[in-house]
């Protein structure tokens, strides 16, 4: 418990991606991983600054080079954690959902049992949550995530419960543009929709 705890505050103080990539790759080198590692989708709206996260195994790459497709056909929840198939057998994987669209990849070297397997699935399902909050966090601070008035405006009044018809009549402006100011709110916080863009705005008090 208190090596999670200590996981836990490390992904915490995690400032930026180059950062979070360090300590994946301590984490699997502590762990004896062959790979704990971050692979995101080519069509993830979020452009980091390191498309690949963390420490991945010569196989892993050939696997995710050759069989990308093999992964992401993969109907997977991020509510528990996957065991792969080939060509990915040796892997373990959790769906990280939105912003990205992306998996944690694990490649535990010495696990045998099926209680040693067990106890991993449960440890990164334990993780996950905080993996995902940095990973949010650090993709906010590293695309200086920033509003104009205008979609400022926008925002407070959907904060407000307000619709786009309602918002285009209090501003003055036709609902298309309404719409057109909150996708980009959406596309610059990496949001999933509006009641997310709304809780990220208050988090890094853009709206209040």
């Amino acid at each position: 418990m208190k090596y999670l705890q200590s996981i836990l505050k490390h992904l915490q103080q995690q400032a930026c991606i180059e950062g979070l990539h360090t300590y994946l790759c301590t984490l699997a080198q502590d762990l004896n991983y062959a790979s704990c590692y971050i692979h995101f989708n080519y069509s993830s709206r979020i452009n980091l600054l390191k498309k690949d996260i963390g420490n991945a195994s010569d196989q892993l790459k050939y696997n995710l080079q050759h069989n990308n497709d093999k992964l992401y056909g993969v109907d997977m929840d991020n509510s528990f954690v996957f065991k792969f198939t080939a060509p990915f057998e040796n892997c373990y994987g959790v769906k990280i959902n939105s912003p990205f669209v992306a998996y944690l990849l694990i490649e535990p070297n010495n696990i045998t049992t099926e209680y040693q397997k067990d106890a991993q699935l449960l440890f990164w399902q334990l993780l996950l949550p905080a993996i995902e909050n940095c990973l949010i966090r650090i993709t906010i601070n590293s695309r200086d995530f920033q509003l104009t008035k205008r979609e400022r405006e926008c925002v407070l009044w959907a904060a407000a419960n307000k619709t786009s018809w309602e918002i285009s009549r209090i501003l003055n402006i036709s609902e298309r543009t309404v719409h057109f100011h909150i996708q980009n709110c959406l596309q610059k916080s990496g949001a999933n929709n509006r009641s997310h863009l709304i809780q990220l705005c208050k988090e890094y008090n853009l709206i209040h």
